[in-house]
């Protein structure tokens, strides 16, 4: 069963193949790169969907988690 818990304000669910987009759009992006102490390099769509087929293939070890906004279902980051 997916990983999911809920606070007053957010809901901490496990990463979805829909979330695949947002997660590559700060992925591709500098500012954000570079805050995470990161060098930027562009990573393509095709290469978060076999990040993430993998990832589901070894999910038993390793579960990532989506942090959205509960009140307006922003997707606020990863844990």
């Amino acid at each position: 069963m997916p990983f999911r818990r809920e606070t007053q304000n957010l809901i901490m669910r496990e990463l979805e193949r829909g979330d695949l987009p947002i997660l590559n759009e700060w992925r591709n992006d500098p500012d954000v790169m570079h805050f995470l102490g990161n060098n930027f390099l562009f990573i393509s769509s095709d290469v978060d969907e076999a990040w993430f087929d993998q990832y589901l293939k070894h999910r038993d070890r390793n579960v990532r988690l989506a942090m959205i906004h509960k009140k307006d279902g922003r997707y606020l980051g990863n844990v």
